[in-house]
């Protein structure tokens, strides 16, 4: 009779200790948002993404208690919200390094999705004449924003942040630099239009990258100038223009 119930002692105790979950989980969430309309910044995301993606990777980090969101959105010229994604789920605290690899394989399944995400974009077209991007955002900042399992949340913005839709155009000579109270008029526009109002930011972290030429320094000034007003009314936790993660 020892035996088997010496047996059944390690199975039980092997399965109490297959199912070990993590007292607390540390996990990261992130938002691309990649501006294929905009060719300049497009070609240097091309160019430098597996820079940048070095600097983004280690936010994913293969641990014990650990989860990760990846979301990739395409600005274009429609008011589409698309996006692809690829996460992993909380590695148990009780899992060594082999079982991690045999059988769980998520991270490494994580990996190779964002590379595959990543492949898809590289291929995009970036002739297209307009450029939605508020709607798209707004409502990719209210999900995040309300999301209480995201952990930390990030978004990079790989833009000139130059809206030019039907909604407004930062091309237009009218929203040249104006005072507060204008900067509160385009935004009220444009909440109207697109029926979406930013939520709070200030549990979010937002990194814009992009680069100029002497044909849109004076139209990205005039954006930087509108989005730095409205992300900090919003109270958005950091805003950067780099990514120093």
């Amino acid at each position: 009779m020892k035996r088997p119930l010496y047996l059944i002692s390690i199975l039980l105790t092997a399965a109490l200790s297959s199912c070990m979950e993590c007292s607390e989980v540390e996990k990261t969430t992130l938002f691309l948002f990649v501006d294929i309309t905009d060719e300049l910044n497009f070609k240097e995301f091309r160019k430098n993404y597996e820079s940048d993606y070095k600097l983004i990777a280690p936010l994913f980090e293969v641990e014990k208690c650990h989860a990760g969101k990846f979301r990739m959105y395409r600005i274009n010229d429609v008011s589409q919200y698309k996006y692809s994604e690829a996460e992993y789920d909380p590695i148990p605290p009780d899992y060594t390094d082999i079982q991690i690899k045999t059988k769980l394989g998520q991270p490494f399944k994580f990996n190779r999705q964002v590379d595959e995400i990543y492949n898809e974009i590289l291929t995009e077209q970036f002739d297209l004449d307009n450029t939605v991007l508020y709607e798209p955002l707004c409502k990719a900042l209210n999900e995040l924003a309300s999301d209480e399992t995201s952990g930390k949340k990030m978004v990079i913005l790989y833009s000139d942040m130059l809206e030019h839709s039907d909604y407004m155009s930062f091309y237009s000579p009218k929203y040249d630099t104006k005072p507060q109270y204008e900067t509160d008029k385009v935004l009220t526009e444009l909440e109207t239009k697109c029926q979406c109002t930013l939520p709070n930011l200030s549990n979010i972290e937002i990194h814009v990258v992009n680069h100029r030429s002497t044909k849109t320094d004076n139209n990205m000034r005039r954006a930087d100038l509108f989005w730095r007003e409205v992300f900090k009314n919003a109270k958005v936790f950091h805003l950067k223009s780099n990514l120093d993660l």
